[in-house]
């Protein structure tokens, strides 16, 4: 399985992924974090095998610490194939 952050054209494809998330945290809709994407102020990350199985959405943001990577939204399924991929966007962050 590969795993990577994506350019918001992939967002079609994982959409489906996100909705349960998108729905329980009720605060935002997909096309407000589709645009959050798209200008930058949140990051895609697809887990793939051929088909998405995962696709996670980061924030950056600033506290009194400095910069924060926060895990907004994950969705996917057989979570033991991918959990370890959190440790890609660590590294990144």
């Amino acid at each position: 399985m590969r795993f990577g952050c994506v350019q918001a054209d992939r967002w079609d494809e994982v959409c489906d992924l996100l909705l349960p998330a998108i729905r329980r945290g009720g605060d935002h809709r997909p096309d407000e974090i589709l645009a959050e994407i798209e200008q930058g102020r949140a990051q895609l990350w697809i887990a793939t095998d051929g088909v998405p199985r995962v696709a996670v959405v980061t924030r950056i943001r600033r506290s009194l610490e400095g910069a924060i990577c926060e895990i907004w939204l994950t969705g996917g399924t057989g979570r033991r194939s991918w959990l370890h991929f959190l440790k890609t966007i660590e590294a990144a962050a």
